[in-house]
């Protein structure tokens, strides 16, 4: 996931980058004008940050037809494919998605999500974020974590559904959030900032914005071994592998 914060032109524009997801959003709005123009681009802004934040029709219906219905035996694969990779592309959104409502409650001028980000070719999110101000160190450690409550949230209530849980969407779902919560532990841990083109990630951010990266860290690893194991005592396959531990 990645989130890029400027302001104005793109002046002191931060970038953040992880592996898996990521996403943009954000065009920044004039400032100082007469009365007439600040409700006419107020009006703008929030038009345009609406119809951003809106999700594709077809997608919705292509996820409410897998998510509503258990992986069969007799499923074909296409049917399993389609409802897989509605359900990745779910949980990176949902999970860029934590980011961006924080930074738009918070006053941010323009939010914009992208599934794929720029920064990769599939697996991948990026929100954008301009702002005419700076957001506060409270603001940006709270969006750096919301990314991570709200597709952990959301898998656990599919988790509470063994049908949807056990859908080919809810596997796909599932299986990207955790795997998600462990790749961003794993990267952190094995890259520093600044080397290599790499730039950081979601528990960077955290850390940047006066978090404790280790708690946040030690909360995603446990929460996903207890979501697997759990999912093992049910018998819920894992993209459609059984769990053995």
């Amino acid at each position: 996931m990645s989130i890029i914060v400027s302001q104005h032109s793109l002046v002191g524009k931060r970038r953040l980058e992880r592996p898996f997801f990521s996403n943009p959003w954000f065009s920044a709005m004039q400032c100082n004008q007469n009365a007439y123009l600040a409700v006419h681009e107020n009006h703008n802004r929030y038009k345009s940050v609406s119809a951003k934040l809106r999700m594709n029709k077809g997608l919705l219906l292509l996820i409410g037809v897998f998510l509503s219905h258990p992986a069969h035996a007799d499923e074909t694969d296409v049917q399993r494919g389609l409802g897989a990779a509605a359900g990745i592309f779910a949980a990176i959104y949902v999970h860029e998605l934590g980011h961006a409502s924080v930074f738009y409650i918070a006053g941010a001028d323009e939010v914009h999500i992208r599934v794929p980000g720029t920064q990769c070719m599939l697996l991948c999110g990026q929100t954008d974020v301009k702002w005419s101000g700076n957001p506060t160190q409270a603001t940006r450690k709270l969006a750096s974590g919301a990314g991570f409550v709200t597709s952990n949230l959301a898998a656990e209530l599919l988790l509470h559904s063994e049908g949807g849980a056990r859908s080919a969407f809810g596997q796909g779902f599932i299986a990207t959030n955790l795997y998600s919560n462990v790749s961003h532990v794993f990267t952190y841990y094995t890259n520093v900032r600044g080397k290599n083109g790499y730039q950081g990630n979601d528990i960077d951010s955290y850390e940047l914005a006066g978090g404790n990266p280790h708690l946040l860290a030690a909360g995603l690893v446990s929460y996903s071994l207890y979501a697997l194991r759990r999912m093992e005592r049910k018998n819920i396959p894992v993209m459609f592998a059984r769990l053995r531990f």
